[in-house]
């Protein structure tokens, strides 16, 4: 099982585009094969920052949500809301 949690932090005029975007991803990605979990959440001191929680069942279809039209429509459309860098920690059980 892979495990991935990010964090982002979202431009504070574009927080509502960002959870659309967001939202799309997810009702796309939980229908995915191997993933065994998909959500975005925030803290509620500090709006601005999301994080994405992932589990996948093995490397494989991690790799194939990386290659899904959702997750391209995704690459393309959140580096508009995003500010800094995405940091991105990955943990194998």
């Amino acid at each position: 099982m892979l495990i991935l949690a990010i964090t982002m932090h979202i431009v504070p005029e574009r927080r509502e585009e960002a959870v659309g975007i967001a939202l799309s991803m997810v009702e796309a990605t939980r229908k995915e094969e191997g993933c065994l979990a998909y959500t975005f959440y925030s803290p509620l001191d500090d709006p601005h920052t999301f994080f994405v929680y992932e589990e996948w069942i093995s490397e494989e279809a991690l790799n194939a949500h990386l290659q899904s039209a959702h997750m391209k429509v995704y690459q393309k459309r959140m580096p508009a809301v995003v500010v800094g860098s995405v940091e991105v920690k990955r943990y194998t059980g």
